[in-house]
């Protein structure tokens, strides 16, 4: 996972948070995961701006939406929903074992707003990169089984972060990422 979180340039309070998440889908009993699932919790978002969703497979060529390498592209009007703040894709139709997925998802936050990640299905080996202004730093807190797993990288200096944590995350573990004024 990738987010880049630069200043607003209409509001200094607001950061602008582009946010890459890429991932695998592997069979588990005969299935992948149904649905990709992007909520965030009220007042998480400031305001949510653009979704995208990419999944590829060879055998996804000759579907409806795919194209001549098996990827089809989910971008804001199939996804925006007027129910949720997010959406909710369901993939049973794309049922591959290895069906490679890219979630992009452009929102604004608060600039003191907590940053809450988490899972929702086992998930193993993670990597997370974040950037921020240099002039801000950033605070966490992992809420997992096992912190020995953890391998980080801050440098408030330059204003990254990163953390790949070799391992299993159960459902609803993940952590929580401030930035705030150094």
């Amino acid at each position: 996972m990738n987010l880049q979180l630069t200043r607003s340039k209409g509001d200094e309070n607001l950061l602008e948070v582009n946010e890459i998440m890429t991932y695998v889908c592997k069979m588990n009993s005969g299935s992948i995961q149904k649905t990709i699932i992007y909520i965030p919790e009220e007042g998480e978002h400031h305001d949510s701006i653009d979704f995208e969703v990419i999944l590829q497979h060879r055998e996804l060529i000759g579907k409806e939406k795919a194209d001549e390498k098996g990827k089809i592209i989910f971008d804001y009007t199939d996804l925006k929903s007027e129910e949720i703040n997010g959406f909710s894709l369901d993939i049973s139709d794309y049922n591959c074992n290895n069906l490679f997925v890219i979630v992009k998802a452009k929102y604004l936050i608060k600039k003191y707003r907590f940053i809450a990640w988490r899972m929702s299905q086992p998930t193993r080996n993670i990597t997370m990169n974040l950037q921020f202004p240099a002039d801000l730093k950033i605070e966490r807190e992992f809420f997992i089984h096992d912190h020995s797993s953890i391998n980080e990288t801050i440098n408030n200096e330059c204003g990254m972060y990163s953390f790949t944590l070799n391992g299993w995350l159960m459902p609803e573990e993940g952590a929580t990422f401030q930035i705030m004024d150094k």
